[in-house]
This record gives C-alpha cells, structure tokens and sequence, in this order.
C-alpha cells in the first residue's frame, strides 16, 4: 500500500509515455486526468479520489482553494492544517463526499473528520 508523498515527480508522465501509456488523458491533456492518477500521486487516498470520484476530482482542480487543499493533504494528511493553508469550497465538499463513501480505507491515514 503506498501511502505519502503527494504527487510523483515529473519523471512519472516520462514513465508513462515510454512504457507506452497514453499521456493523452482527457480534455486536459493527461494532465490530472483521472486515469492516470497513479502516475501522478503516491498517496493512496489521493489515487483513490481521483479514480473513484472523477467527476469531482476535476471539479476539484478547477477550484484552486481545493486543488491546493487535495495537494496539501497528499503530504500534510490534516484536514484542518490544509483548510487553513488553502481555505475551504464547495467543490472540497462534494470531492470528499464522494470519497467518505469510496475511499475510506485509502484515507485511514488522512486526519480528516469527514472521512472519518
């Protein structure tokens, strides 16, 4: 089980368009894409949000109070820390929603009173 760290260095997206994995995504590029969220994160709650909860996973990232959040608790793993650090929206609410019924045993590491 990985657990901690955030986000894969850059090499991750090398890695993947050499052992022929599509870099293409979605939309986005393959950047943040949920398919690829294994490439780009090594928590595992974060992996598990992003493929399970992809809707608002993206949703997530186009807010930039919860994409510093959702990147903040990758490596800090408080809720509260990272609220302060990055404040609070709604698409937060609706990404962790999703994740309290998905990836409660991903997040058991996350200090998080809503997956908790």
């Amino acid at each position: 089980m990985r657990t901690g760290g955030g986000r894969k260095a850059a090499q991750g997206a090398d890695d993947a368009a050499s052992d022929g994995g599509d870099t293409a995504g979605g939309d986005d590029g393959g950047v943040n894409s949920c398919e690829d969220a294994a490439t780009i994160y090594t928590d595992t709650c974060q992996v598990c949000g992003a493929e399970q909860c992809c809707g608002a996973y993206e949703a997530c990232l186009e807010d930039a109070s919860c994409a510093c959040w959702f990147e903040c608790m990758g490596s800090v793993y408080d809720e509260n820390e990272c609220v302060l650090q990055c404040g609070a929206s709604v698409e937060m609410g609706l990404l962790l929603g999703c994740m309290d019924s998905a990836c409660n045993d991903e997040c058991v590491h996350w200090d998080s009173p809503s997956l908790n």
